[in-house]
């Protein structure tokens, strides 16, 4: 494996942590006072544990989901694995989708991203889940990267928002926002583009296996 692999996978682990982190501190936040001059736009509703619970099944599953080694290991724990991705998944499309909706005060341009954004998850999710029913195991994994990728966008944009906050400033709420969505659809292409590089690199590799393994011709 090369080293960008592998810088790549110690990237995507970090962020898993950081996602499981933030995941779990908003489901608890729920319960907490909410704190800052901007705490307010994050004080989220009771029903809001419905996308919370489901992001911390899913930056602790996944993972091991596209771990080579271990799902070769443990088939049965990797099918049940995929089980209870696929329904955290899909809760938390749903949720996320509507979450901008109900939740009050969110600009037209979150809006705008979090449709589109979700729509493009369960699309991801219903190619990897269409994929392995027909036990195209190559498009599965190929969907489920790029389903992981995406799933990333979120922690990835809690990391680029101080950069934009710090060196850009914030004097409004409508400044946050601007802000907080560019980072969100910067985050968002970020993860594509890497996504797509790791499926076209896995396709390269499988080639040159295949004509490797081809007989010669006479």
């Amino acid at each position: 494996m090369g080293a960008t692999r592998k810088g790549l996978i110690a990237a995507a682990v970090a962020l898993c942590v950081f996602g499981l982190y933030e995941s779990v501190d908003a489901a608890f936040g729920i319960f907490r006072d909410p704190e800052g001059p901007l705490a307010e736009l994050f004080d989220y509703p009771a029903w809001s544990l419905a996308h919370f619970v489901p992001g911390v099944l899913f930056m602790t599953l996944a993972p091991f989901q596209l771990w080579p080694s271990f799902r070769n290991r443990h088939r049965t724990v990797h099918r049940w694995g995929g089980r209870v991705v696929v329904a955290s998944s899909l809760l938390l499309g749903v949720s996320g989708a509507a979450f901008v909706f109900l939740m009050p005060a969110r600009p037209l341009a979150e809006q705008v991203f979090m449709l589109t954004f979700f729509t493009a998850f369960l699309f991801f999710l219903v190619k990897a889940f269409t994929a392995a029913v027909r036990r195209d195991f190559v498009r599965h994994r190929a969907w489920m990267i790029r389903l992981f990728a995406s799933g990333l966008t979120i922690t990835t944009q809690r990391l680029l928002l101080p950069v934009f906050l710090v060196f850009a400033g914030v004097n409004s709420v409508d400044e946050f926002w601007d802000h907080f969505v560019t980072a969100a659809w910067l985050a968002w292409a970020v993860q594509i583009a890497l996504a797509e590089w790791w499926v076209s690199r896995d396709a390269a590799s499988a080639s040159r296996t295949v004509t490797r393994r081809e007989p010669a011709s006479v």
